[in-house]
């Protein structure tokens, strides 16, 4: 019988701990762990699914004030100044003709009182009204002792506070609302927000009473946002990323671009499956409920990459930031490792009995 040193002993016990798979490297868990677990929603994703699924994966609606009034809704308020012309059909009236280029008041103020005083009219209130409503007034004073009447009203300048625009942009500061600043998209504009990055940048528009947030990407596609009131725009840049982890040749974050990347275009920024190692069955996207969901556990999709339709799939699945893209090992995989653990052990047993056999010869 060969006797068997302490040092070999141990050895023997390691190849059989590794045999078992305790002491195996690994990336995460098995394509098995991850479809037991009762913590967590697995979804397999199937071509028939995904359409319907599509919807739920957009970004959420911006959170901003609503509804957004149309451009041709901004109404006159204090501190504004109306250029106002009026015309008569007839020479000699108390206005003058079209033709003469009528009689125009160039500089109307809107008093504190929310009024405006024009000859032959008297006070007007024009606060909290729009120019074709303020048109019709006038004319409605004049008809009258005017001839054929005709009138026109427009907002030469706006006094409605000022806006702020600070953070990701090319020149902040302070910007006065006026007839050429009505909007908040006019003031990113004009203080050059990052639109080369839209998805990455979100916007916080804070007035006095509150604060809401949007992405830029959402605020260039929605509609028009007046600006009414001080108006202080933050801008900050978050890069949106995606991790890629597991039996992928290129492990990490990956950047989102745009809104649009689907689970096809991740795949091909990680480097695609690692043939050596990649379990086709096991392609899985790890989300974090959304804040409205009423189910708090982490959602789980599963792609079969072996399905014929798996390409398919995988064009319209839309990956969010903050998913973590994982590609469990193949179980070969997992044997190579023994494999090549136990070649390893044999090697180092051999080295540790020549020298044993060295020892004891000396």
């Amino acid at each position: 019988m060969i006797a068997r040193s302490p040092m070999m002993v141990a050895l023997m016990g390691m190849a059989m701990t590794l045999v078992g798979c305790a002491g195996l490297p690994t990336d995460g868990p098995t394509t098995k762990a991850i479809g037991s677990g009762s913590d967590l929603r697995l979804q397999t994703l199937t071509l028939a699914g995904v359409p319907e699924q599509r919807a739920t994966f957009e970004l959420p609606e911006p959170q901003t004030y609503a509804p957004a009034p149309s451009m041709a809704r901004f109404v006159v308020a204090r501190g504004d100044v109306l250029t106002i012309a009026l015309f008569e059909g007839l020479p000699d009236g108390v206005f003058a003709t079209p033709a003469t280029g009528g009689s125009v008041f160039p500089d109307v103020p809107v008093r504190e009182d929310g009024t405006i005083v024009l000859p032959y009219v008297g006070a007007l209130r024009v606060e909290g009204r729009d120019v074709a409503a303020i048109r019709l007034d006038i004319l409605s004073r004049v008809r009258g002792f005017a001839t054929r009447p005709e009138a026109l009203v427009e907002i030469k300048s706006r006094n409605r506070g000022s806006v702020s625009v600070a953070g990701a942009v090319r020149t902040p500061g302070r910007l006065a609302i006026g007839s050429d600043l009505l909007t908040i998209q006019d003031a990113l504009s004009r203080a050059g927000a990052p639109y080369e990055a839209p998805f990455t940048a979100n916007v916080t528009i804070r007035k006095h009473d509150g604060a809401s947030q949007a992405t830029l990407a959402q605020i260039l596609a929605g509609p028009p946002l007046p600006l009414d009131g001080d108006t202080d725009l933050i801008v900050t840049v978050k890069p949106a990323v995606f991790q890629a982890l597991g039996a992928v040749r290129r492990q990490g974050s990956h950047p989102l671009a745009t809104a649009d990347v689907t689970l096809l275009n991740a795949l091909s920024e990680a480097g695609g499956l690692d043939p050596l190692r990649a379990n086709p069955r096991g392609v899985f996207v790890f989300r974090s409920p959304d804040t409205t969901d009423t189910d708090p556990r982490p959602i789980i999709y599963q792609l079969d990459m072996r399905q014929r339709d798996a390409f398919a799939v995988a064009q319209r699945f839309l990956v969010r930031p903050g998913d973590t893209l994982y590609v469990t090992e193949a179980p070969v995989a997992q044997w190579t490792k023994i494999l090549s653990a136990i070649q390893g052990t044999v090697a180092v047993g051999a080295s540790a009995a020549t020298i044993e056999r060295l020892a004891t010869a000396n």
